[in-house]
């Protein structure tokens, strides 16, 4: 099992996704600057990685792993993480659409961060598959440090994740 953070053991964020537009990541990678327990591996397209670059300022690469991978080339990277990010700023459009994403994470045994005001906030709280927090840098920072201070709550959350998975294949 995952025993409470050693330090040099970070928490080892995913996000697998687009970005920029209606992806808003800003709080993802402010959250991770500010703490050095978190290590975030954020996989998108190359062509939208490097226009939402500029506006996110400085990254520090040692924290921060950006790939432009095939879904083929996923597994490995799921495997490696501990935690998935959902966590993007409610808008209409997100009331009512699931990403794919959400059930891929699942399928891969990862628990969930996502936003209070989405479809996937609410679908995670009635599966009880992560964290549904309200948006913002603050509330992700705390939620983040906790989890990275005691990793039985992620343990407990990967647990509930897989039972669920087993049953439900939304291949």
């Amino acid at each position: 099992g995952v025993a409470v953070s050693p330090a040099g053991n970070p928490l080892r964020l995913i996000y697998v996704g687009s970005c920029g537009g209606h992806y808003r990541l800003e709080a993802v990678f402010e959250a991770v600057a500010a703490d050095r327990n978190l290590q975030l591996t954020a996989c998108m397209p190359q062509d939208q990685w490097s226009t939402a670059r500029e506006a996110l300022g400085d990254i520090d690469d040692t924290r921060v792993t950006i790939k432009h991978l095939s879904n083929a080339q996923l597994p490995p990277v799921y495997a490696s993480a501990d935690v998935a990010m959902l966590y993007m700023q409610p808008d209409e459009y997100r009331k009512f659409a699931v990403p794919v994403k959400l059930f891929e994470y699942m399928a891969a045994g990862l628990p969930i961060v996502a936003s209070e005001g989405t479809k996937a906030g609410q679908i995670v709280e009635e599966l009880g598959v992560g964290w549904t927090i309200p948006y913002g840098e603050r509330q992700l920072r705390e939620l983040l440090g906790r989890l990275s201070a005691d990793r039985n709550l992620v343990k407990t959350k990967a647990d509930t994740v897989r039972s669920i998975s087993q049953k439900n294949r939304w291949e």
